[in-house]
């Protein structure tokens, strides 16, 4: 089930670099029917967190601590809901175009969320998972400095309006903290491994 919802996270974040790609350019009718798809796929992740918690709370004995499974199920609704939330504010900001950065963000998570898939797709094979939790803390230190060029950028170009700039902010902020709740993933990966190694 954990692996379930984590291919609906990569689905979401696949859906959503390919919003972004393809916003500049678009009409409002296919940016809302991009977001509306997204939505629908953070439903969906929603019933499984439903689900998983249900089963913690039926099964005796789970393979791993509940209250691991718990964090992760937690922590991955987390990934597809802000994933839903940037998809939603690019929408009610009404930004007619958006700048190359949000793309190389996007790019990014897209990494991190197909990482946080195939470390909890391994969760059995110890050793692999561990590999993937180095990943998921290299992924977050390069999503962080490409965060911070970002915002330098964006914060020292005089050029920007004020009122763009609090946008555009806002989605980079949006973006790094789905970093970071990737790296929150890995960190739990971390602890399971570590109490069944």
């Amino acid at each position: 089930m954990l692996a379930s919802q984590a291919e609906v996270a990569k689905e979401a974040s696949e859906e959503f670099s390919a919003f972004v790609l393809h916003f500049n350019g678009s009409s409002t009718e296919k940016r809302q029917k991009a977001a509306k798809k997204i939505k629908e796929i953070e439903s969906e992740g929603d019933l499984i967190t439903h689900e998983i918690i249900e089963g913690i709370h039926k099964s005796f004995v789970t393979p791993i601590d509940r209250e691991d499974i718990h964090q992760l199920a937690v922590l991955i609704d987390d990934l597809i809901d802000i994933i839903n939330e940037a998809a939603q504010f690019l929408l009610l900001y009404r930004l007619e175009e958006i700048p190359g950065e949000i793309g190389a963000m996007a790019k990014i998570c897209g990494e991190m969320v197909e990482e946080v898939s195939m470390a909890v797709s391994e969760l059995s094979d110890f050793r692999k998972a561990q590999e993937r939790c180095i990943a998921l803390h290299e992924i977050e230190n390069k999503g962080d400095a490409a965060y911070h060029s970002i915002m330098a950028a964006l914060f020292n170009n005089s050029n920007n309006e004020t009122l763009h700039v609090m946008k555009l902010k806002d989605m980079y902020d949006k973006l790094e903290a789905l970093l970071d709740k990737g790296e929150a993933v890995a960190n739990v990966i971390e602890n399971i491994v570590v109490k069944h190694a």
